[in-house]
């Protein structure tokens, strides 16, 4: 509920053809039709997946002997009640841009991705960890619902809309009864699909909304059974090496050009078995703890300057073809 003289402060992120604008619409009919004051803004977001568009609605309930309230046009950090988003990296970008508090914040959010074109035109894997941005919701969030919404909407055969309506219903984050959100829906092109929706996305968060999210066990990597002769032939010669070469050749076969062993020093042995075994190009790492190690020993007089060019002389020896060090930069001072 809103304190008293206050608002109540909702902000959406929605992708085009989600139907943000309808959800706001029906969000103002509610507010409306429970007797509260609402204001909306939108600031239109980007073509192929760049952006969302954000809507900002500002609640107040109608007193009748007082004039209409002037209220923002546009959210402000730590002033947000209610956060919806209709896909979990448009959750991490209001976690990021401050709009998250947790003595206030609700945050509401379709846990499924849509990759961006900074995701997709990246030449590695440049994807946002989900994983990272449900653990950033449970703890910046006052209370963090959600769910994979677009499960749901595909099943009963409506928009995104429908289900986040049924969310901010069910986490009773806004003073309005679920009929009142319900009856908007039970007219008009869409109905059922949208009622369907709006029920089963009303109980998920009703429930917290996080039930049937589980973790992916993290499976330790094992080599395939042979199935032709050409894995009869190389699979047990492969068992016969070193673990960390299994997984070589797996990269290898998913098509690696090269191999970099992180990190580098404790692993001179498996940089050497690489080079004999599979001839292609082997990169050493060498930065981060492993050149943090190197420069505390120094400045405490554990060893002095020349274990650096030891430990870059040491990889050459081990047969990489290529080191990935905080000592680049000084390099030729070091070999002098």
């Amino acid at each position: 509920m809103a304190p008293e003289n206050g608002t109540i402060n909702l902000v959406i992120a929605a992708l085009g053809g989600e139907g943000g604008g309808v959800l706001t619409n029906w969000l103002i009919s509610a507010a409306e039709r429970s007797g509260w004051w609402c204001q909306s803004t939108s600031l239109a977001g980007v073509a192929q997946r760049t952006g969302a568009t954000i809507y900002y609605l500002e609640f107040m309930p109608r007193q009748d002997s007082k004039r209409p309230p002037v209220m923002s046009l546009f959210p402000a950090q730590g002033d947000i009640d209610v956060a919806v988003a209709s896909e979990v990296a448009e959750a991490g970008r209001m976690i990021s841009r401050g709009f998250i508090s947790p003595d206030k914040s609700v945050l509401i959010a379709s846990d499924h991705r849509v990759f961006g074109i900074t995701e997709k035109s990246a030449a590695g894997d440049g994807s946002v960890d989900r994983d990272l941005i449900l653990e950033m919701g449970e703890r910046y969030a006052k209370a963090f619902v959600h769910f994979d919404m677009s499960e749901i909407v595909q099943r009963h055969g409506t928009v995104i809309s429908a289900a986040l309506l049924g969310a901010i219903a069910g986490s009773r984050a806004l003073p309005f009864e679920p009929h009142c959100f319900r009856d908007l829906l039970s007219s008009g092109r869409g109905a059922t699909a949208n009622l369907a929706a709006f029920d089963e996305s009303l109980r998920r968060a009703e429930s917290g909304g996080v039930g049937e999210y589980v973790p992916p066990a993290a499976l330790p990597f094992t080599l395939p059974v042979a199935s032709n002769a050409i894995g009869h032939r190389w699979l047990p010669r492969l068992a016969a090496l070193p673990e960390a070469l299994h997984e070589v050749a797996a990269d290898l076969a998913e098509g690696a050009d090269m191999v970099m062993v992180k990190p580098g020093m404790p692993y001179l042995d498996i940089i050497k078995s690489i080079k004999e075994k599979f001839k292609l190009p082997v990169f050493a790492y060498q930065v981060s703890g492993e050149y943090s190690l190197i420069e505390t020993a120094i400045a405490k007089k554990l060893i002095n300057k020349d274990a650096i060019y030891e430990s870059l002389v040491a990889f050459k020896r081990a047969g990489a073809n290529a080191i990935v060090s905080y000592y680049a930069d000084r390099i030729d001072k070091i070999i002098r």
